[in-house]
């Protein structure tokens, strides 16, 4: 296909030099840069069956030059749960955000999380208060954007109001949707950007015969897939712009692929015949490492990188065969590790690396294994009781203009009925 040919682009050079230089050893802890990457949904059969044909070449090199493990879902909910509790490195009970809506008892209402509802802190807000620069875009739950030490730009945030994002509708006098406010322009500079390179590659990524095909399910996975491209934009803009010590962004089309295109869905609902849906998957995961790849092209040398997934997807079910890779300075090479990742490992091994104490009532453990025994010899795990609760907390969600557009949305891949 076109689209194999297409994304085996200049990202990919640069990826694998971006590497080599990131083999070097490295200096203090409080010295090195991270980029936490999130592809929800990535499974390991899927990432192993493309790899064996050379489809996935960034991947493919952050395996090659890392440390790869199983990733463990140690948590209940669904991803609005699980990528809180990566960024906490607490489970659900601690952290709060228990699913991805909120009932009302009293109202009965039912509005989708908001990020006031979390209860503890997350890594940006623990790296802000640490005096470590930090960037989010496109995170679970960041709506409304938080006071950080960079930039955040919210899971809702989209270009136009006529274009959902796999999250949500969002209009644009929506407010909190980047902070600092005064990145708007910057922001809008790279949301262009990205649109042209959205019309160049939708097709390839989903091929019509004729313009009756694009029904119901089509449209809804092309916002996912815009949300995508948008984001690794503007987050890749923002990187080039500030230079934080640490930046997390957040991919969802794999996931949607999963859920609307799988060959077990396609069968069970005859909406789609399996091999096409088999087609729009594989080409997902190609969008996705090419993503991967452009992003980690503007990241400084040395740059340790983090890549998982919140839980696998296979045939239609979520799965615990979920991917986790970690690569840089001071990480084994070209090892498949026995040993599983929980989700609330994440963020304990994100405070170690960057040379933070753990606090301890965080769920997870750093993930020492990936560390070369050098450096943990070298680094012994500082701990402190806790970072506190977060001040600004609230109970309930903050109601926003695309409330309907996420409730439905969420009906439509199946966390609601």
């Amino acid at each position: 296909m076109k689209i194999e040919k297409v994304f085996y682009s200049v990202a990919t050079l640069a990826l694998c030099l971006g590497l080599a230089a990131s083999c070097r050893p490295g200096g203090s802890p409080k010295d090195h840069k991270v980029i936490l990457l999130g592809v929800d949904a990535l499974d390991w059969e899927m990432v192993d069956a493309l790899r064996s044909r050379g489809f996935l070449p960034n991947l493919d090199r952050l395996i090659n030059k890392g440390v790869s493990a199983q990733l463990d879902t140690n948590d209940e909910g669904g991803s609005a749960v699980y990528w809180t509790t990566i960024a906490t490195g607490q489970k659900r009970t601690k952290h709060g955000i228990m699913d991805f809506v909120y009932k009302d008892t009293q109202s009965g209402d039912i509005n989708p999380v908001t990020s006031n509802q979390r209860k503890t802190k997350a890594f940006w807000n623990i790296l802000s208060e640490n005096n470590v620069s930090v960037g989010v875009t496109g995170w679970y739950v960041t709506w409304p954007a938080e006071k950080v030490n960079g930039f955040m730009v919210s899971s809702y945030f989209t270009w136009t109001d006529a274009q959902p994002t796999v999250r949500g509708m969002v209009y644009p006098d929506e407010a909190k949707m980047i902070y600092p406010p005064s990145l708007a322009a910057e922001v809008k500079d790279a949301v262009k950007q990205a649109e042209l390179s959205y019309q160049k590659n939708i097709r390839q990524i989903i091929p019509l015969s004729s313009p009756a095909q694009r029904g119901p399910l089509v449209v809804k996975m092309e916002w996912s897939i815009m949300s995508d491209f948008m984001f690794a934009e503007v987050g890749t803009s923002l990187y080039r712009k500030l230079r934080p010590q640490v930046m997390g962004l957040y991919f969802g089309a794999v996931d949607v692929s999963g859920h609307l295109f799988s060959w077990k869905k396609a069968k069970r609902t005859k909406r789609m015949i399996a091999q096409r849906g088999a087609d729009i998957q594989k080409n997902c995961y190609l969008a996705a490492d090419e993503l991967i790849g452009r992003t980690l092209a503007v990241v400084d040398e040395g740059t340790t990188v983090i890549l998982l997934s919140d839980h696998g997807l296979m045939r239609g079910e979520h799965t615990n065969n979920g991917v986790f890779i970690m690569s840089g300075p001071d990480i084994k090479q070209g090892l498949r590790l026995e040993k599983r990742v929980g989700l609330t490992d994440i963020c304990p091994t994100l405070l170690y690396r960057v040379g933070l104490p753990v606090a301890e009532d965080m769920d997870g453990r750093v993930f020492l294994d990936a560390f070369s025994p050098e450096y943990v010899k070298a680094h012994r795990v500082k701990t402190v009781s806790s970072y506190g609760p977060r001040t600004n907390f609230s109970e309930k969600p903050i109601k926003s203009n695309f409330d309907s557009r996420i409730i439905e949305r969420l009906k439509t891949l199946g966390y609601l009925k």
